[in-house]
């Protein structure tokens, strides 16, 4: 029951405040199966609904099921762009290359 009432204050207007509160830097850092995931949707929800201050949202995840769990449950309406890695089996002699630019910063 005390994880069910944690989940409820999880909302997308309450992590704006917070994310107002720590002036634009906060970090939010809970446990496995807590509600991360869930929490992140509601907070682009939030944004896309209401009139908030912010524009955007940037989401960076470790893996890529946790992305495509995300943009399975956003809803439609919800403008997205996915930026993949770099395709290195296609840049062929190139990729050489490519890995020195990306590892100077360059790329």
């Amino acid at each position: 029951m005390a994880l069910a009432d944690f989940r409820q204050g999880l909302t997308g207007r309450h992590a704006l405040q917070q994310l107002t509160h720590a002036d634009g830097r906060l970090l939010i850092n809970l446990p496995v199966g807590v509600g991360k995931t869930e929490l992140i949707i509601r907070i682009i929800q939030h944004i896309s609904k209401d009139d908030t201050k912010f524009d955007a949202v940037l989401l960076m995840v470790p893996r890529n099921d946790i992305l495509e769990e995300v943009l399975k449950r956003l809803p439609a309406s919800v403008e997205r762009s996915v930026l993949r890695p770099r395709p290195f089996q296609r840049c062929g002699d190139l990729n050489r290359e490519w890995q020195s630019f990306e590892k100077s910063g360059c790329a």
